[in-house]
């Protein structure tokens, strides 16, 4: 029924319309009060997390084509000139990613595999990132937004991007496969199976572009506004096997949690309006002109009306 537009949208968190050929290395505070030393950082490696669609829908019920992604992430580790684990300088050191956008939806090839889906990246989402004193729970989906104690530290628009997930023909499994505890002490997560719900099993993989608007200085200390987010090397995958999945998303990615996950896919996941995937991303950066990132932000837009074209052209043939 609807699964055609929701299934490949999933595959949407990391993305560039022009992949860079090497990340630009930025000075950055781990705990953003000098406390501990800054360094040389280039890629943000974050930890397997959660993705989220839900389709929008007309009043009859029917698919409009349309669908909002959310996603969520802990930092696994910062590379450049050292290595840094989330949390290791302390207090305000746990980093956590959240995205919220739109896109556009085509199913690849209806005949012969349905489940095979594209999804194209609407200009104008947000993503930012946080800094807190605890990571966020994947398992509740809390902790990854502005909480009490979460400082903001950079806030980018979303610029394009595309991405695909394909579902398989196997029976439907158990969705929460996360067998291992969380071992950190300030997030006590149980593993095993969560929830009674099972999902179809699928994979895909997105690239996606943002640009940056606002950061905080006291963690980039040399990074210019204008420069391009990019998340590249992100996949998609059902069942869950190496995080929880989520009970709840950032409605808006300022306020914590409020957007129902888990307990409102239905019973199987991959089969109504809303899907959740575990997702695995990386970010880097890329130091380009404001007008350059204007440019990329209409090559998104053009992209899009391309595709909106020719999908009309097919239509009418």
């Amino acid at each position: 029924m609807m699964k055609r537009f929701a299934i490949a949208a999933l595959a949407v968190c990391a993305l560039a319309w022009a992949k860079p050929s090497a990340a630009t290395t930025l000075t950055f505070d781990p705990d953003g009060t000098g406390g501990a030393s800054p360094f040389t950082a280039s890629v943000f490696d974050w930890l397997p997390g959660n993705s989220m669609i839900v389709e929008h829908t007309n009043p009859d019920g029917s698919p409009t084509g349309l669908a909002t992604i959310y996603f969520q992430a802990n930092l696994g580790t910062i590379t450049g000139s050292k290595t840094f684990l989330n949390g290791s300088a302390g207090d305000g050191s746990w980093f956590t990613a959240v995205a919220k956008f739109d896109v556009a939806v085509v199913q690849v090839d209806p005949v012969g595999d349905p489940d095979n889906t594209k999804s194209f990246v609407l200009p104008g989402g947000s993503l930012r990132i946080y800094a807190d004193n605890e990571r966020g729970n994947n398992l509740t989906g809390l902790g990854f937004a502005a909480d009490t104690d979460a400082v903001e530290v950079l806030y980018a628009v979303v610029g394009g991007g595309e991405g695909n997930l394909d579902f398989n023909a196997a029976a439907p499994t158990p969705l929460d496969g996360y067998t291992d505890p969380e071992l950190d002490a300030n997030v006590p997560e149980p593993g095993g199976q969560n929830y009674a719900t099972l999902t179809k099993s699928g994979q895909g993989s997105t690239n996606l572009f943002a640009v940056v608007k606002t950061v905080n200085t006291d963690y980039f200390k040399d990074l210019v506004i204008g420069t391009a987010l990019v998340l590249t090397n992100s996949s998609q995958i059902d069942p869950f096997n190496q995080a929880n999945p989520s009970g709840q998303f950032s409605t808006d990615t300022i306020n914590d949690g409020g957007e129902c996950g888990v307990p409102c896919v239905g019973p199987v996941n991959g089969l109504g309006n809303r899907i959740v995937a575990q997702s695995d991303a990386n970010s880097s950066f890329t130091t380009v002109p404001e007008p350059a990132s204007m440019t990329l932000l209409g090559l998104g837009l053009a992209g899009m009306a391309a595709r909106r074209r020719q999908k009309k052209a097919q239509q009418q043939a």
